[in-house]
C-alpha cells in the first residue's frame, strides 16, 4: 500500500474514534483528579485530627493536676469525635471521653463508651490491647460485683495471652490484684510468670518487670 493511502486510512480511523478518545482521556483525567483530591482531603483530614489530639493530650495532662478541667477534656473528646470519627486516631478520643467521664464518677456511661472505643478497634491493632487493659481496670475498680468480676477475667485473660503486648502490665497488675486481696500463692504465682519473660525484653527495659524486681 502506498504511504499516502497508509495516512489516510489512519486519519480516516483518527476522525471515526476521535470522540471515543477524547471522551477516554478526559474521563481518564478526570479521575485522576478525583484520586488527587482524595488524597489531599484525607492527607488534610488526617493532620487536622491529629493537630486535635495534640492539643487535647495537653489538656488532658492539666487535667490530671487540676480535677475540675475533666469537664472541658469531656466537652474536647466528644467534639473531636464528632469532627473526626473516621481518623485513625478516633479511638483515642473516645478513650479519652471517657476517662474524663470516669473521673467525674459517671461511672456507667464512661464504662459504656470505653467499651464503644475497644469495639471500635481491629484485634490485630497496637491499641487493642492498651484499650482492654484500660477496660479491666475501671471494670476492676468498680464495686458492683458482676462488673468488678468482669475486668477480674479481663485481666487474667490479657496476662495470660502471648499476642498481648501489654501483657507485662497485665501480669504486673493482675500480680498486685491479688497481693492486695491476700492471695498470696496467686500472686507468686504471677509474679514469677512475669519474670519468666524477662528475656523477651532484652533490647527494651520493661517498666513492669523492672517493679516487681525491686518487689522482690
Amino acid at each position: 500500500m502506498e504511504i499516502h493511502k497508509v495516512i489516510d486510512v489512519l486519519m480516516h480511523l483518527f476522525e471515526r474514534y476521535r470522540t471515543y478518545l477524547i471522551i477516554t482521556v478526559s474521563t481518564l483525567l478526570g479521575a485522576i483528579g478525583l484520586m488527587v483530591y482524595v488524597y489531599i482531603s484525607n492527607t488534610q483530614y488526617n493532620y487536622a485530627s491529629q493537630q486535635a489530639l495534640s492539643e487535647l493530650l495537653l489538656e488532658y495532662d492539666r487535667a490530671h493536676a487540676s480535677a475540675e478541667l475533666w469537664n472541658e477534656v469531656e466537652i474536647g473528646a466528644k467534639t473531636a469525635y464528632r469532627q473526626y470519627g473516621k481518623a485513625s486516631v478516633a479511638p483515642y478520643f473516645l478513650m479519652m471521653q471517657a476517662e474524663a467521664l470516669y473521673q467525674q464518677h459517671k461511672q456507667h456511661d464512661a464504662l459504656a463508651l470505653m467499651e464503644q472505643s475497644l469495639a471500635s478497634i481491629a484485634q490485630t491493632s497496637s491499641l487493642y490491647y492498651m484499650f482492654a487493659l484500660k477496660l479491666a481496670q475501671m471494670q476492676l475498680a468498680q464495686e458492683e460485683t458482676a462488673v468488678h468480676e468482669k475486668g477480674l477475667q479481663a485481666l487474667i485473660s490479657l496476662a495470660h495471652d502471648e499476642k498481648n503486648q501489654q501483657r507485662d502490665s497485665a501480669l504486673y497488675q493482675l500480680a498486685e490484684y491479688y497481693h492486695m486481696h491476700n492471695e498470696q500463692e496467686k500472686a507468686e504465682k504471677i509474679r514469677k510468670e512475669l519474670l519468666a519473660l524477662k528475656p523477651l525484653y532484652k533490647d527494651v527495659m520493661s517498666p513492669w518487670i523492672s517493679l516487681m524486681e525491686n518487689h522482690a
